[in-house]
């Protein structure tokens, strides 16, 4: 299974204590030697060890705190995150993994959106579907018409045990019905799971093929 974006977070996290406890011991090390040079060669088998050991204790106090701030930082964004998709039910978010061949899809549709991950449905109408992305003043939206897009069958999207809630589009209309299948888990971060991609990836390659048929 493709790594989530919170397992990335976390090896992030890891990465970057451990360079920092390093980076702590080293300086630790180095004031020790600084203020005792002359009596670090006087000390016996015993304050050796003590010293060690402080050095190790001072640098895994240092690794936790760095890990911590981390670990705070990521949940409070994730929390955001998650405000906006619950501000939007109707909120899709689309795999990391396939986002770039949305964004090559949708300019050559003549918009050219961020790359974020959420996007949300504005409406549906005779002319097609109205896909829109950020919130606020970063908000901005694109129009797929009906002959661009074919339909998707519902697909049952797994990601190990995470716990997920399956959202399934389906846009009824006079001109055709639309099925848009993603899942998002309870922190609102994005589902990187090789059948939700390939569904995704169908999906872009359909209006491909329809934008360079019509064009």
């Amino acid at each position: 299974m493709v790594p989530t974006s919170k397992s990335k977070s976390r090896t992030r996290q890891v990465i970057g204590g451990a360079f920092l406890a390093v980076f702590g011991i080293f300086i630790v090390v180095r004031i020790g030697l600084l203020f005792k040079a002359d009596s670090v060669e006087s000390l016996d088998e015993s304050q050796g060890a003590f010293v060690l050991v402080t050095t190790v204790a001072i640098s895994g106090v240092i690794f936790a705190v760095v890990i911590g701030v981390f670990a705070v930082i990521g949940h409070r964004a994730n929390d955001r995150r998650a405000r906006v998709i619950s501000e939007r039910p109707d909120a899709l978010v689309f795999t990391s993994d396939v986002r770039p061949g949305l964004r090559q899809a949708l300019s050559e549709l003549g918009s050219s959106p961020p790359l974020l991950l959420v996007f949300y449905l504005v409406r549906a109408d005779r002319e097609g579907v109205h896909l829109g992305w950020g919130y606020g003043k970063r908000s901005d939206y694109v129009s797929i018409p009906w002959s661009h897009i074919t339909h998707i069958s519902r697909v049952q999207i797994m990601a190990g045990v995470r716990p997920l809630s399956r959202i399934v589009f389906t846009i009824e209309t006079d001109q055709g019905r639309v099925v848009l299948p993603v899942a998002v888990n309870k922190t609102g971060s994005s589902v990187y799971n090789f059948e939700g991609a390939r569904v995704v990836e169908d999906y872009i390659a359909r209006i491909k093929e329809l934008s360079t048929r019509s064009s």
